[in-house]
């Protein structure tokens, strides 16, 4: 878990070895699946012997296509973005919550006015231990897990920067 105050002023919190500025290249799929469709067309208008087999070419990319597709969405569906780091901006009085899938980040931004708390709720599994989940609760009960690892000091730290005691 890495946590601190940028040159710039603002507050960090996210976890150890995540570097925002990585690209995988994975989110790059959908433009690429696109472009997949062009060779039919351009196969139909430059060799016209094979025109005689292009509704095969044609469905048999489509199928590639949309399995491929569906690949994508069922694994985005069941592998969903976590979040990796939160950026407090005091200067800006805005959030920046950082969420990273299979296919990129997101990021999602959140003026201080909307934030209600940032606490850790404790609760315990099954077999007795405790299960510590710092967590960022908007006005609108919606709730983001911050960055695993999040300690105590940090979250007094991001209430402090939001102008709030506790």
């Amino acid at each position: 878990m890495a946590a601190g105050t940028l040159p710039d002023g603002n507050f960090v919190v996210s976890e150890d070895g995540f570097n925002p500025e990585a690209y995988e290249g994975k989110h790059a799929l959908v433009p690429i699946l696109i472009g997949l469709a062009l060779p039919p067309l351009a196969i139909s208008a430059l060799v016209p012997e094979l025109k005689a087999h292009i509704e095969f070419i044609i469905v048999l990319y489509l199928t590639l296509i949309f399995i491929v597709s569906g690949i994508m969405f069922v694994r985005a569906v069941f592998n969903p973005a976590h979040v990796v780091a939160v950026r407090f901006d005091a200067r800006q009085r805005s959030a920046e919550i950082v969420r990273h899938s299979q296919w990129g980040n997101t990021s999602v931004y959140v003026p201080f006015k909307d934030i209600a708390d940032v606490y850790v709720r404790v609760r315990y599994d099954d077999d007795g231990y405790t299960i510590r989940e710092p967590l960022l609760r908007l006005r609108s009960d919606d709730e983001y897990d911050l960055p695993a690892g999040t300690d105590q000091a940090e979250i007094t730290r991001i209430r402090d920067i939001l102008g709030r005691s506790g």
